[in-house]
């Protein structure tokens, strides 16, 4: 588990976890952007990323996100 907090307008560049990736917004808005696809996520809310799946996230508003990463070991 790892909790990010990210100012508004900051980003995180495009990029694969070696696991399965749940993410939970704690606080704030981000736009968590796939490849085919971006979501809004916003307090309380989850998103599922599959195993080395590209994706990148912009903060919209200082945000918290508790990320969960399933390794296979």
């Amino acid at each position: 588990m790892v909790r990010v907090a990210l100012e508004a307008g900051a980003s995180l560049k495009e990029h694969t976890a070696p696991g399965d990736l749940l993410v939970q917004c704690l606080h704030g808005k981000v736009s968590f952007n796939l490849p085919l696809e971006s979501h809004i996520l916003e307090s309380g809310q989850l998103i599922h990323v599959p195993d080395h799946l590209p994706h990148a996230v912009v903060a919209i508003d200082d945000a918290q996100l508790l990320l969960t990463i399933a390794l296979d070991r």
